[in-house]
């Protein structure tokens, strides 16, 4: 989205990469946009991928945030896959590289609200259809994969021990990695929560 080109100039830079991908490496992968709002990204996906983007790439990532609460995410994170599946080739990866807990819940929240929603947060990434999901830490914040965390932007400090959201991300990675999603469960209502 700081992109100052045209359109056209922005797929063709991904038809570039591609083909130099290609070129070192016949089954390296291109993936991308990668915009790091989801609600803007849909948008410029939305207009991109009809427009040949779709064809330049090997699979989508993207970041969570501005997806607030769960209902926003999942509509989001839905939306974002449906376009895949009509744009992109059929074994296409779709990967969430940037999953950052402290959007996906309203401040102040305890350490155990924090993992709550950021397992929630998991949970509907990889529900919707996503291949992949990774936690990423708030730099300078207080609930994290690590905690405590320090103010220093990008010294975590010498004082760590893991945290609920780490414990629950591991149980998590570890009973989910390798299955197949059922799709959407919609029945349940806006109150039920993890």
């Amino acid at each position: 989205w700081g992109y100052k080109g045209s359109d056209a100039d922005f797929i063709k830079m991904f038809q570039t990469a591609r083909e130099a991908i290609r070129a070192n490496d016949p089954n390296g992968k291109l993936l991308g946009p990668k915009y790091g709002v989801l609600p803007t990204g849909l948008k410029h996906l939305e207009r991109l991928l009809p427009m040949g983007l779709g064809k330049q790439l090997d699979g989508l990532s993207s970041h969570s945030y501005g997806a607030w609460p769960d209902r926003v995410l999942a509509r989001d994170v839905r939306r974002l896959v449906e376009l895949a599946r009509e744009y992109l080739p059929p074994d296409a990866k779709l990967m969430i590289n940037e999953l950052e807990g402290s959007f996906l819940y309203p401040k102040p929240a305890t350490e155990a609200q924090a993992a709550a929603a950021a397992m929630r947060g998991h949970l509907i990434w990889l529900g919707e259809g996503f291949d992949t999901s990774w936690f990423f830490y708030v730099f300078g914040a207080k609930h994290g994969l690590f905690y405590p965390l320090v103010n220093d932007r990008f010294n975590a400090g010498s004082h760590l021990s893991p945290t609920r959201c780490f414990a629950t991300f591991a149980a998590l990675t570890r009973l989910l990695e390798g299955t197949t999603t059922i799709g959407p469960v919609d029945y349940l209502g806006d109150e039920i929560k993890a």
